[in-house]
């Protein structure tokens, strides 16, 4: 269980506008198209986009001209030939990119180093530090260790779409330390009867969840990768899981 009241903000990163204009500088489908061969898409919420609760109604696109504008609202700006983005003190906007190691592929290397070329882009100064292996890193994250940002796969609810184990204020999972009091009643909402047994009921607490979630961005949901299912057109009624195809198969059929 984790304390939220003892949490103490992020200097650089406790702005949403700053946290929006990373995102904006992120082009997520030339990752996938570049590190996954296209077999990929682009997520915005952390609710998979089979479910019935996902929402993209928010969303944020690539858009590094918008991005290089939200800074310039936080006061900084570009005083030198090398582009960066300083503040009014002229300290160099510079943020950390923290990853685990991988022993089966370099992927997230790869990641971290688009990442970094994409920001630098935009005029934010990025140091890929050097990747700790995964019990040292999940130590660091989960002892409240101070990031400006980190890499981390992440898995969804692949049976219910409520988002509660990793992103409820108090969850073991909530590395990111995220404490918002409107998300988290909403996400208590949408799982208390006798309402909650109202799938539309549900449906709309989720995407007033998400609504805030792509707002306040206490992550960036990158992408997740494609599973491919394949059956013969012939069957009817296939609604695949993100896990499984095998969902309600008592209701497929067969045409002639």
């Amino acid at each position: 269980m984790l304390e939220p009241e003892i949490w103490v903000k992020h200097d650089k990163l406790a702005d949403k506008k700053l946290r929006q204009a990373i995102a904006l500088s992120i082009d997520r489908q030339q990752i996938i198209d570049t590190l996954l061969q296209g077999h990929g898409e682009i997520i915005h919420t952390p609710i998979a986009k089979q479910m019935w609760a996902y929402d993209e109604t928010t969303k944020l696109a690539f858009n590094p001209k918008k991005a290089e504008s939200l800074l310039a609202e936080l006061g900084y700006k570009k005083k030198n030939k090398d582009g960066y983005f300083e503040d009014e003190s002229g300290n160099e906007l510079i943020l950390q990119l923290h990853y685990p190691a991988s022993s089966k592929n370099n992927l997230r290397d790869k990641i971290a180093e688009l990442i970094e070329e994409m920001l630098q882009h935009t005029g934010i100064h990025v140091k890929v530090r050097e990747p700790k292996e995964m019990a040292l890193f999940m130590e660091d994250i989960s002892s409240d260790v101070n990031m400006d940002m980190f890499l981390l796969n992440g898995s969804l609810n692949q049976t219910d779409p409520d988002p509660s184990d990793f992103w409820s204020a108090r969850s073991i999972y909530n590395f990111s330390r995220w404490n918002h009091a409107d998300a988290d009643k909403l996400l208590k909402e949408a799982k208390k009867g006798p309402k909650a047994l109202k799938q539309d009921y549900r449906k709309k607490k989720y995407a007033a969840w998400q609504k805030i979630f792509v707002e306040e961005l206490p992550v960036l949901p990158l992408y997740v990768p494609n599973k491919i299912w394949a059956h013969h057109n012939r069957l009817q009624g296939v609604s695949p899981l993100p896990h499984t195809m095998h969902h309600h198969a008592h209701l497929w059929s067969v045409e002639d």
